[in-house]
């Protein structure tokens, strides 16, 4: 294993609403391609040129949460390219058994089947990945066919990110949405994650990961748990570019990377992610700099959400 800096890309798009959506103001729970949603959950940030934290408060964000989300807001830019659609509140309905359930509307009557329950298991449900919403965020699973993204040391650094080609800036450049410092890790498969990862993940994670579910049960996996504010990494930690609510719950793009502020980012990025061996000084000049980055498009570095 060695320290890394790896640039992640996933999907960029936004989700769509169907009607009976639109009419019950609740996003369903993803079967389809994964997206991304501009959201709104309580949540705290780093104080500027401070080494506290925010008391909890409502905080904007972009990240992935593929569970279901109650829609808040319908926004009308020009361009969605960069500029969100909706304003999603991520919550769990879980039963009284602990079990997470996933509602489907059916004109006005609601429809549970469970989510990790033998009876009611769809593999279709997508997982969320990276998870932010937990003293500490982790990642365990997307594009680790790639061996080496299941060979991080702590210290690693992961941007996950997508790449936008037709950005205002007047080219192709890469939308940040988090940034996963590694802190620890479990090695792990869907078949045995129970004893693998006991005590190493949050409640419910299994469930919205839907290992029980996964088609291959002896695929290796790692889960990584990300450093956070309270337990970094060479005072590196893991965070989410955020700005606190205001009055009108106004949206904006993502924070935009390129290669002129970072020489390790690809504008143009494939799916495949950028993966660079590195130094642990080097990642912290990095960190710093992307920091730096951050904080100058009038970003928070938020560092822990709740849903509800």
């Amino acid at each position: 294993m060695a320290i890394y800096i790896v640039q992640f890309t996933h999907q960029g798009k936004q989700h769509t609403l169907t009607p009976i959506e639109r009419r019950n103001g609740v996003k369903e729970w993803n079967t389809g391609e994964h997206r991304r949603k501009f959201m709104i959950a309580e949540g705290r940030y780093v104080l500027n040129g401070s080494k506290s934290l925010s008391g909890k408060q409502d905080l904007l964000f972009w990240g992935e949460w593929e569970p279901m989300s109650k829609i808040e807001k319908t926004y009308h830019f020009k361009d969605y390219t960069v500029n969100p659609k909706y304003l999603h509140s991520p919550f769990l309905k879980i039963n009284k058994k602990g079990i997470v359930q996933h509602v489907v509307f059916k004109g006005t009557s609601k429809v549970a089947s469970l989510v990790g329950g033998s009876k009611h298991v769809c593999s279709n449900y997508q997982n969320t990945d990276p998870f932010v919403f937990d003293d500490s965020f982790f990642y365990s699973c997307c594009k680790q066919s790639f061996k080496t993204m299941r060979q991080l040391d702590p210290g690693s650094i992961i941007l996950f990110g997508s790449t936008i080609l037709n950005a205002k800036n007047g080219g192709p450049c890469f939308a940040l949405d988090t940034v996963f410092v590694v802190g620890e890790s479990r090695d792990y498969t869907a078949g045995t994650y129970k004893t693998d990862m006991a005590g190493f993940i949050p409640p419910y994670y299994d469930q919205i990961m839907g290992f029980s579910s996964w088609k291959n049960p002896i695929q290796p996996y790692t889960c990584y748990k990300g450093a956070s504010f309270n337990q970094p990494v060479e005072d590196m930690f893991s965070f989410v570019p955020c700005q606190v609510a205001d009055n009108e719950l106004t949206g904006f793009p993502r924070v935009i990377l390129n290669q002129r502020q970072l020489c390790f980012i690809v504008d143009n990025l494939n799916s495949a992610p950028k993966i660079k061996p590195v130094s642990l000084a080097s990642n912290k000049l990095a960190w710093d700099k992307i920091c730096q980055i951050v904080k100058s498009q009038n970003f928070e570095l938020g560092v822990r959400f709740w849903y509800k």
